[in-house]
């Protein structure tokens, strides 16, 4: 198999978990959305994305929690939650891991900046 099919499969596989980021990640379903079994496509995705797929949606659903909180629609709380974490603590750890801040710190760095 050529490496651009490989780098198709891929492609569409990462354009269809950043559109469903709220649905079922595992890796049977990707792994069927890319054609390859289960071990195959853990190995590849790596190869291509430099993550595992845990980590990747991880960091996707924490970008998308970055934005949302921007728009100051959602408690703190609730955007933890809508990101897929269980309580609070776990998403603090997570973001800051993500971003070198805590989500508390990010928005005020976001309001300082907008306030010039």
């Amino acid at each position: 198999m050529s490496i651009e099919l490989h780098q198709q499969r891929m492609n569409s596989v990462l354009r269809w978990v950043e559109n469903h980021l709220d649905e079922d990640l595992s890796v049977d379903r990707l792994a069927d959305i890319a054609c390859y079994s289960r071990f195959h496509f853990q190995r590849l995705f790596k190869l291509h994305t430099g993550k595992t797929i845990g980590a990747y949606c991880t960091r996707l659903r924490l970008h998308r929690a970055a934005q949302q909180m921007l728009t100051g629609t959602l408690p703190l709380t609730d955007v933890a939650a809508v990101a897929g974490f269980e309580n609070q603590p776990s998403f603090n750890r997570a973001f800051r891991q993500q971003f070198a801040v805590t989500p508390s710190a990010f928005l005020r760095q976001q309001l300082q900046f907008q306030s010039y």
